[in-house]
């Protein structure tokens, strides 16, 4: 689960924030797929709108993934393909491209990543 607060202290806006459950499944040993369900609440309105996506990543060996995912967050619709590079067994980067929105916004995104696992 990750949870996340903003404010805007400033302007005296009411908090924003992120409320975001993300699974993942292993189909196979080299296939897994990942959904994400949850909301966001706008800064300064606190308006709520529903967050979701999933997500496929297929393991090309012990330390490379490739990754491709659609997801929609604060009402707009946004795809990203990438690659998983593997650190250590427990920690990855994650670099990737994406297309937002109608306009198709591009974007670029470095990610470090920490796996927990429950036993």
């Amino acid at each position: 689960m990750s949870a996340s607060t903003v404010s805007d202290l400033k302007r005296g806006g009411r908090m924003g924030g992120q409320l975001v459950v993300p699974m993942t499944w292993r189909p196979a040993s080299s296939l897994q797929v990942h959904v994400n369900l949850g909301a966001d609440w706008a800064l300064g309105t606190g308006v709520r709108t529903p967050r979701g996506g999933a997500a496929v990543e297929w393991a090309l060996n012990d330390t490379v993934s490739l990754i491709a995912e659609r997801n929609r967050a604060a009402g707009v619709w946004t795809s990203r393909v990438g690659g998983r590079f593997s650190l250590t067994p427990l920690i990855s980067v994650d670099v990737s491209a994406s297309r937002t929105g109608p306009q198709g916004v591009r974007g670029f995104v470095i990610g470090l990543n920490h796996e927990f696992t429950w036993k």
